[in-house]
């Protein structure tokens, strides 16, 4: 099973300091660009874990099944 991991950084940009001057539209346009690949990272991430979960449920179902043919053959002993 895979180890969760976190490798977001800062989803936004400092925001300049009041008094220092507005924030420029190449400097807007780079902090919606790098919001909208942190969520298509996280989107991923929620696909891969989503896949996970559905692998992880599928064997505790198996393990589920064999868990209780044990414990019937053992009630049979």
């Amino acid at each position: 099973m895979r180890k969760m991991r976190s490798n977001r950084s800062s989803l936004v940009a400092p925001v300049a300091a009041e008094g220092a001057g507005a924030m420029t539209m190449a400097q807007m346009v780079e902090i919606m660009r790098s919001l909208q690949a942190n969520v298509e990272a996280l989107r991923v991430e929620q696909v891969r874990m989503h896949e996970d979960l559905v692998a992880s449920q599928a064997r505790n179902d198996e393990l589920s099944k064999v868990t209780e043919e044990l414990r019937q053959a053992l009630q049979e002993q």
